[in-house]
């Protein structure tokens, strides 16, 4: 059986972008959700995003 991470949340840097959403910023939230029963992995994955600055 894996054996689970203690920071259960992980956040990550978001930068630039591509079509309307390019020169976006923010960042990107992966939360340990468990595992699924073929042993794969459930996450959440959450983007808190802003418009460029001008």
């Amino acid at each position: 059986m894996p054996v689970l991470c203690e920071q259960p949340t992980r956040q990550s840097i978001v930068t630039g972008g591509a079509g309307n959403f390019a020169g976006w910023t923010g960042e990107q939230r992966q939360t340990f959700l468990g595992f699924n029963p073929t042993g794969g992995v459930n996450l959440r994955v959450t983007f808190i995003l802003g418009p460029p600055a001008k």
